[in-house]
């Protein structure tokens, strides 16, 4: 059933002279198993958003669901937990036992689990992440690297087998190529478990990449909504947000070939696609 927002509303701070409205009358549908990219400027109200969709917060108007729950009902807490694995922007700093595997299980405490039954649920959600288990699972946390650090928080949110993961800035901070290999991680994960993940970023490029829809958020509203498939470089979201290279290559292209460019070349891969096609039949042609 994924995340349903239907005219919800939250204002922080709300018996105070600096009270603000953090989102205002949104409503929006995430189906399951869809990769989910939240985009807008800073104080635009992305991670209020993602703790609204994690529980964490409780909407002052409107409903959300997640899987069919009500997450205003206090009695539904656990439930949510069981349902929501969430990543908190710079969630090394939530790092707080003295070994890799006693963080990873803090989430299973409490389940009735033997510790045999825990062992092999943080094997596996390490094992998801890219840390060996043997090699890893002795360490401290907070001797790892920020890369490491940040597989590890991930790893303690789908240790209980989330059907829902909410990121907030998963690769903030991070150097280009541990960035990379961070997102192509979470694109790994999501497509052998097919959970849905809604994902809050400054990060341009990397949603391109990483999600199937683009949803930008502006002073707590909704401002578009696109699926990246379908975006092209004359579309209004595409033109509103910072350029990317391959944003500012594929309107190059336009201009030279107006009309000729299809959607959803955003993304690295499908312009190389298309480019090597373009060449292999110039050259079928009897071109260069």
């Amino acid at each position: 059933m994924g995340i349903h927002f239907q005219n919800v509303s939250f204002t922080h701070a709300k018996r105070s002279p600096v009270r603000q409205t953090a989102i205002s009358r949104f409503s929006l549908e995430v189906p399951d198993g869809q990769i989910v990219a939240v985009m807008g400027p800073s104080g635009s109200g992305k991670s209020t958003l993602g703790q609204l969709a994690g529980g964490l917060l409780v909407p002052d108007g409107g409903t959300v669901w997640v899987d069919g729950v009500d997450t205003k009902k206090r009695g539904n807490r656990r439930i949510l937990l069981q349902k929501i694995g969430y990543v908190a922007q710079f969630p090394e700093h939530q790092l707080f036992e003295a070994t890799v595997v006693r963080d990873i299980g803090f989430g299973l405490r409490g389940l009735r689990m033997t510790e045999r039954e825990v062992a092999d649920r943080v094997k596996r959600a390490m094992e998801s992440v890219g840390l060996p288990y043997e090699r890893y699972r002795d360490r401290s946390p907070f001797r790892l690297s920020g890369g490491e650090k940040r597989r590890v928080a991930i790893a303690g949110a789908l240790v209980r087998d989330p059907g829902i993961v909410i990121l907030d800035e998963p690769t903030v901070g991070l150097d280009p190529v541990v960035r990379i290999q961070l997102l192509d991680l979470l694109k790994r994960i999501q497509a052998a478990n097919r959970i849905t993940v809604l994902c809050i970023t400054h990060d341009l490029q990397g949603a391109l990449e990483f999600a199937d829809r683009l949803v930008f958020l502006d002073n707590g509203e909704l401002a578009a909504d696109v699926m990246i498939s379908e975006m092209t470089p004359a579309c209004e979201i595409a033109s509103s947000l910072p350029p990317t290279p391959l944003i500012r290559l594929l309107k190059e292209l336009e201009a030279v070939f107006p009309g000729q460019i299809p959607a959803g070349l955003v993304r690295e891969q499908a312009l190389l696609d298309f480019m090597a096609e373009r060449l292999l039949h110039t050259k079928g042609r009897g071109g260069v």
